[in-house]
């Protein structure tokens, strides 16, 4: 069975992912309960302070969030039992009765994200909009939530649908690997991890199109390469290391050596002073676990973490590097297994997982996939270098990712990072697939006949148009019965 035979059902990649995800991540929209997609609560509370043209979170002496509506702690509070209790369930009827809860604009109230208060507003352009369209129209909040999900996901499949129509062997496995279930779970939620991950998928889709088109770069190409990894620096500074890629590219595409150390070397510079200046920006706003208010440290399920300071927790990386990276290599290699099934399916905030023998067919239908991908590189000089390349770069941006984590979200000296997560990965873990085909082996014809049929294109799709029927299935359980 080939692609080719879905054709009057999906058409090409890009359709498939388009119909697919709007499919899905509309139905995920509406049928996930309010607030249960992870870190709903804060993320909303944030684009509302956003659509108020508050850049950063507010910090009063012992507390850091933001002063917003009362009614916007009203339609979220009853949802906050629902997290990491999976007997509590929800109801249509409940749902419906915070539609009605109105906005009153004037009644505000300090409400606590400190989580979500670093966050840039690039990281929230579809809600902040909404949020602000709504505060000057007097729209209940609960609707607000809901067109936020719905317009944050029409924007992360419009920029994903366009780095599918960029030319090279690789857009199935990067529609694959945006439809995850998990993936399009986050997609549909209220997020801002959802435009940093459009952009990391984009700024990918550039550089396999660099390194198998010949067509050189236009402006517009170069434009929207800068776009994307300036905003995703911004958002994410974790992931600012996908820059680097850029000098994997064939100096052919650039015009020449020169053009190419110009410009990646311009788009350098920009994003370090991104960097600097965001972190800069948000410096004042840290608190500690131990200065901040008794009560409001508590609050579920967003609580500030015992003992954590990011100043003495660095500090103590810089004293003990060899023992931080015991630290970090156990860290993941023990949590490995949870980290992958959260990339591919789960949903909520607990340990809502998509069924394990559905998540062990995807990852390896995927693996076997990107190694049949080695076949438009074979006979390619430096296959080797690019391999190196991306496994350093995978790994260099884990490493960034998980310390980022241990800084934030553990005890100072505490020897696990016990809270890595698949959703962090979203815009990492696509490399490491990328890798795998640059990686030759002989496989016995006998052999590939039968994995060919496992590892098709249509065989792919229509495992994954079942896993996500499967998590549709799962959250309706979760939730409601």
């Amino acid at each position: 069975l080939q692609s080719q035979d879905l054709w009057y059902m999906f058409g090409s990649v890009h359709k498939f992912f388009i119909s697919v995800s709007l499919l899905f991540g509309i139905a995920y929209a509406l049928v996930v309960p309010p607030f249960q997609v992870a870190d709903e609560f804060n993320h909303f509370y944030r684009s509302y302070q956003i659509a108020q043209f508050e850049w950063t979170g507010e910090r009063t002496e012992n507390r850091l969030g933001g002063w917003l509506p009362c009614s916007l702690d009203s339609v979220s509070r009853d949802f906050r039992r629902l997290p990491f209790h999976m007997e509590e369930k929800t109801s249509r009827r409940e749902i419906l009765e915070k539609l009605d809860i109105p906005l009153n604009r004037e009644e505000v109230v300090f409400l606590d994200f400190a989580n979500t208060s670093i966050y840039a507003p690039t990281a929230y352009p579809a809600q902040g909009l909404l949020a602000y369209i709504a505060l000057h129209c007097d729209i209940a909040p609960m609707y607000v939530l809901y067109w936020s999900r719905i317009g944050t996901l029409l924007l992360w499949v419009l920029i994903v649908a366009y780095a599918l129509r960029l030319r090279h062997s690789y857009r199935w496995l990067l529609a694959f690997l945006a439809l995850l279930p998990a993936s399009l779970i986050l997609s549909s939620g209220n997020n801002a991890d959802v435009i940093s991950n459009a952009f990391a998928f984009l700024f990918i889709s550039f550089f396999l199109n660099g390194r198998e088109d010949r067509i050189p770069f236009t402006a517009r190409d170069y434009f929207w390469m800068a776009v994307s990894i300036s905003l995703l620096t911004l958002n994410k500074i974790v992931y600012f290391p996908l820059l680097f890629l850029l000098f994997m590219i064939p100096d052919a595409k650039y015009g020449g050596l020169r053009n190419k150390l110009g410009y990646v070397c311009s788009l350098l510079l920009i994003n370090v002073a991104l960097v600097l200046y965001w972190m800069h920006t948000i410096q004042p706003l840290h608190i500690t676990y131990d200065m901040y208010d008794v009560f409001y440290r508590t609050i579920t399920p967003n609580p500030l973490n015992e003992n954590v300071n990011h100043f003495d927790q660095m500090d103590f990386i810089l004293s003990n590097p060899f023992l931080y990276g015991k630290i970090l290599f156990v860290s993941f290699f023990k949590t490995l297994p949870h980290t992958v099934i959260h990339y591919i399916g789960k949903f909520g905030w607990e340990k809502n997982y998509l069924y394990t023998p559905i998540v062990f067919v995807l990852l390896v239908q995927l693996i076997l996939y990107s190694f049949s991908l080695s076949k438009t590189n074979m006979g390619k000089k430096g296959n080797g270098l690019v391999f190196g390349g991306l496994v350093v770069l995978a790994l260099g941006m884990i490493a960034a990712v998980a310390t980022f984590l241990y800084l934030n979200s553990c005890a100072v000296g505490g020897d696990f990072i016990y809270n890595l997560s698949g959703k962090y990965f979203i815009p990492i873990f696509p490399l490491l697939f990328i890798a795998l085909s640059f990686v030759s082996f002989a496989v016995p014809t006998v052999l590939d006949k039968y994995l060919s049929r496992i590892y098709s294109v249509a065989s792919i799709q229509g495992v994954l148009l079942f896993a996500l029927l499967a998590t549709l299935y799962q959250v309706v359980c979760r939730y409601y019965f």
